[in-house]
């Protein structure tokens, strides 16, 4: 990355200072003045209202209701049905903690991680490594979280005129 962008800041922001003068052209064509053009029709269009709204007690109650149980732990070991059994008074501290994040803008490093595990892709077991392939077991509280604001996120996008069930399809097959 350093290579062709100079610097991670570089890269995060787009700037293309210190790129190779070569790739100018390509990087305002497809993504610099495609950005500006997709900010202003968000901007004037107010796409992104509500996004950042607090969680409701039922987006809550509807996104642990579509958690599908009996799926594997994160590092916590705390799963979905265990969530589920959640009195209303500790669902009450899950969402107070959700909104914490979505107020700062960050879900905290203890959190934000996953167990790598290999599942076999055949009857051998991991005895052999070419035919296994690794997953991330994330949290299930972080997986609630993500499901309410992706679901606010493709709502809004949806009822734009530039996004359609025909160009978001391919993005919502892959996980």
């Amino acid at each position: 990355m350093e290579e062709r962008w100079g610097t991670r800041d570089n890269f995060d922001n787009l700037d293309t200072s210190q790129m190779d003068p070569r790739y100018h052209e390509f990087m305002r064509e497809c993504y610099l003045d495609p950005m500006a053009a997709n900010k202003e029709a968000g901007d004037r269009e107010g796409w992104w209202e509500g996004i950042r709204d607090s969680i409701t007690k039922e987006e809550l109650e509807e996104a642990i209701g579509r958690s599908k149980s009996g799926t594997a732990a994160g590092p916590s070991q705390v799963g979905i049905g265990a969530i589920k059994a959640l009195s209303g008074g500790s669902k009450a501290h899950v969402l107070a903690f959700m909104n914490a994040c979505l107020e700062e803008n960050k879900i905290p490093d203890c959190m934000n991680s996953a167990l790598m595990r290999l599942l076999p892709k055949s009857d051998k077991g991991l005895a052999d490594l070419n035919a296994v392939r690794p997953i991330a077991l994330m949290e299930n509280i972080i997986k609630i979280y993500e499901q309410i604001m992706v679901g606010r996120v493709l709502g809004r996008l949806m009822s734009t005129r530039y996004w359609t069930w025909d160009n978001l399809g391919h993005y919502l097959k892959g996980g």
